[in-house]
């Protein structure tokens, strides 16, 4: 009988340490799956440097939002042009940590809607006093876009 308690005790851990392991590798096992507009083979390298800077949630569409918008070449994937020689790991990081900073400014005034949010970061992002049409248009596509990846 202990033989037979010990056995179940095995196999009731042992498969409850290797669940997570088949349900990763299982192709029926679907964790989220979400149109990416084109932003797939891309999609990996930006969700690790938004989760290094806490970019999260909407704010995570947020990001998405700017890549498509910006659709920057290579080096300028996210529109930033503070740092030359950049790769898509560090645009993608410099561009949520931006995201990051300026929500809680923008927190920290008293605002909580991402459509007001989107303007404030447009000031930032791309002022209206160095490009008007730039700014004008910027606060556009990404407001296009985030209703786009907010849709899923």
């Amino acid at each position: 009988m202990e033989k037979l308690i010990i056995i179940l005790i095995i196999l009731v851990f042992g498969a409850a340490a290797v669940a997570p392991v088949i349900a990763r590798n299982c192709r029926a096992v679907q964790i989220e799956k979400r149109d990416y507009y084109g932003l797939e083979n891309e999609i990996s390298c930006i969700t690790k440097a938004a989760e290094r800077n806490g970019c999260r949630g909407r704010l995570f569409d947020l990001l998405l939002a700017i890549r498509k918008a910006e659709n920057g070449p290579p080096g300028f994937e996210f529109g930033v042009v503070a740092v030359k020689g950049t790769n898509l790991e560090t645009q993608a990081a410099w561009a949520a940590a931006t995201v990051i900073k300026n929500y809680r400014r923008f927190h920290l005034q008293g605002y909580e809607d991402y459509e007001e949010f989107i303007e404030f970061l447009g000031n930032v992002y791309c002022p209206p006093s160095i490009d008007h049409r730039g700014n004008i248009n910027w606060v556009k596509n990404v407001r296009f876009w985030f209703k786009r990846f907010g849709e899923e």
